[in-house]
């Protein structure tokens, strides 16, 4: 058994030397061994399950733009941990990888925005920016300067609608939608809701601050932020 161990750790570490330009010198066992796991893309979720993991009376996460079940995830630390939740992504494949890859979640399948209609989904060659078109006028290109490569009619759905009956307490909600974060979050009843930790993207520091302002009417202060993902801790102490 040890030498199976063994055998499968080499072949591990052979596959990230020779896949992962990271790393300026190979990696070998010891590093693996004093390294943390991270799926996020700048360590939020390492900072978000060293907040949670101090609790013994697990909550649920919300994963709004969910995208990957995996990749760049805030919640899949959680999920190995013993956490559940829910995740709403409006790209089909990013559904189906969640049933197929975390399925104990509830995975939905929803563009959510400020009210209820009809919007464009634009999809990139990084579909990490894949977002949502408001207007045909709008600038079609992704928070990353990339063009459209398809853009198709979704149905939206403003998060309450699918947000209704919650019944155990929020331990995390996460939005990234790619420039409509704030809009969807001011959409929130966060009385009703009553996440513990919010993390949010936003890609301008105006807007970045007024979030913070909001949020700190609902007894929330900023704890953390990893590049453009800001992270709020509530004071539950009324």
């Amino acid at each position: 058994m040890i030498k199976l161990i063994h055998w499968i750790s080499n072949k591990v570490i052979s596959f990230l030397n020779s896949s992962l330009t990271l790393f300026k010198h190979p990696i070998n066992l010891d590093d693996l061994r004093f390294s943390t796991l991270s799926f996020s893309q700048f360590g939020e979720d390492i900072f978000i399950f060293k907040v949670l993991e101090k609790s013994n009376d697990k909550g649920i996460y919300i994963d709004i733009g969910a995208f990957h079940p995996k990749l760049f995830s805030l919640t899949y630390l959680l999920y190995l941990n013993g956490w559940r939740g829910i995740s709403i992504d409006a790209n089909p494949n990013n559904i189906d990888n969640h049933k197929k890859y975390r399925p104990a979640d509830q995975a939905i399948l929803a563009a959510v925005g400020k009210q209820k209609g009809k919007a464009l989904f634009a999809e990139y060659s990084d579909p990490a920016t894949n977002r949502l078109i408001f207007s045909t006028e709008e600038d079609q290109k992704s928070v990353t300067g990339l063009t459209a490569e398809k853009i198709s009619e979704v149905a939206v759905v403003p998060p309450m609608d699918l947000l209704q009956g919650i019944p155990e307490k929020v331990d995390l909600l996460s939005i990234d939608c790619e420039g409509l974060d704030f809009s969807i979050l001011k959409e929130i009843d966060i009385e009703k809701v009553d996440p513990y930790l919010i993390a949010i993207e936003s890609h301008d520091e105006i807007e970045s601050r007024e979030v913070e302002d909001y949020l700190h009417g609902f007894n929330y202060k900023l704890v953390g932020r990893f590049f453009f993902t800001y992270i709020y801790q509530r004071d539950r102490i009324k």
